[in-house]
């Protein structure tokens, strides 16, 4: 989701604040004035706000449709904007990282993913990583990243760059992350979403409910 229909579903969930703010306000003066009966009708409209709301969500989300990128293409991380975008740019599996003559051997296989982090943004840093990358197995098996496998590989590449780097406006840089994956997996994808729990509430935004998800492959 990206410019108007991001802007679409601020826009909506900034109304949906506002107007249950004045709602209770109103319902207040009402209990104050002792009108009962217009404080439960103000009451009402606002629930009908709530309940429409929340269907629109569901049904955006029931509508989306999930996508599988491959190599270079880009996803875009909308929180207030989407101006960070995220790429495979690599994948390459191995048995054994050696980090310093200490080798780390994988459970399974060690899944070593480069990841470009772009900035589309004009004048401020973008803060990545909301949320910690996962791979997804085609059975919903979930795998974070392998903190003995990224240590081995930190330690062998020498100069790394921090998962928490922010991006420069107009730059990029490549992070490799490394996931030790079962052999019994199959067709594994690389999902990075924002952890943002407004986020949750934005009409169309891939981390509201039920919304389908945008991963990358890796095999």
């Amino acid at each position: 989701m990206r410019g108007a229909e991001h802007l679409a579903g601020i826009l909506a969930f900034l109304g949906l604040a506002v107007g249950l703010a004045l709602a209770a306000v109103a319902s207040a003066v009402a209990l104050g004035a002792r009108k009962s009966r217009l404080a439960g009708r103000i009451a009402q409209v606002a629930s009908g706000g709530i309940v429409l709301y929340g269907a629109l969500i569901v049904l955006v989300s029931a509508l989306s449709p999930g996508r599988s990128l491959g190599l270079d293409e880009e996803k875009f991380s909308c929180q207030l904007d989407c101006d960070l975008a995220y790429s495979v740019s690599g994948v390459s599996t191995v048995k054994v990282i050696d980090g310093s003559g200490d080798p780390c051997r994988s459970r399974g296989t060690f899944y070593i993913v480069a990841v470009r982090v772009r900035s589309d943004a004009a004048r401020v840093r973008m803060k990545p990583w909301t949320s910690p990358a996962q791979v997804v197995a085609a059975d919903g098996r979930r795998f974070t990243i392998s903190a003995a496998g990224q240590r081995a590989l930190d330690t062998m590449r020498g100069e790394v760059v921090p998962l928490d780097q922010e991006v420069e406006p107009g730059a990029s840089y490549v992070k490799e992350l490394v996931f030790d994956i079962p052999d019994d997996v199959q067709r594994p994808q690389l999902l990075i979403a924002d952890d943002d729990c407004l986020t949750r509430l934005v009409i169309g935004n891939e981390n509201s409910l039920f919304h389908r998800k945008t991963t990358f492959r890796l095999s």
